[in-house]
């Protein structure tokens, strides 16, 4: 969970069976609200990470590590700016979610990930608010 923020998406992910969750932001207060949220919720084992996933390093956290899923609920800048950084974090088999974007940048994510190999296979709006699935 990339840019987890308060870590919705990463304790939703293990409450619905996922084996291992890891999670990321770059700001220190969602690192804390993270945790709180974790003891709120009686849970543990999701690793959290407090790193930029603009920057390089950013996967000197991850150890090598291939996941099965990925979900990126960040703006549409982070997103095209870290594309190579979430393709190196996936499996070759598996799915990308974005969100965090207007549906006016979707024509612009979507090009983005094809270059990569993936297509988007499904699409989901609320207002003007999108998350968008991609596999290879």
């Amino acid at each position: 969970d990339i840019g987890c923020g308060t870590g919705i998406l990463s304790i939703l992910a293990q409450m619905k069976g996922a084996k291992y969750v890891m999670a990321t932001d770059y700001d220190q207060l969602c690192e804390l609200s993270f945790k709180e949220n974790m003891k709120l919720n009686k849970l543990r084992g999701i690793d959290f990470y407090l790193g930029d996933v603009t920057k390089h390093q950013f996967l000197n956290n991850f150890y090598g590590k291939k996941f099965d899923f990925l979900l990126a609920n960040i703006n549409r800048n982070i997103i095209l700016n870290s594309i190579n950084q979430f393709i190196s974090l996936i499996k070759s088999n598996g799915t990308i979610i974005t969100s965090g974007y207007h549906s006016i940048d979707i024509p612009i994510i979507k090009r983005a990930f094809q270059k990569h190999g993936y297509k988007m296979t499904e699409s989901r709006k609320m207002n003007e608010w999108v998350a968008n699935r991609f596999d290879k």
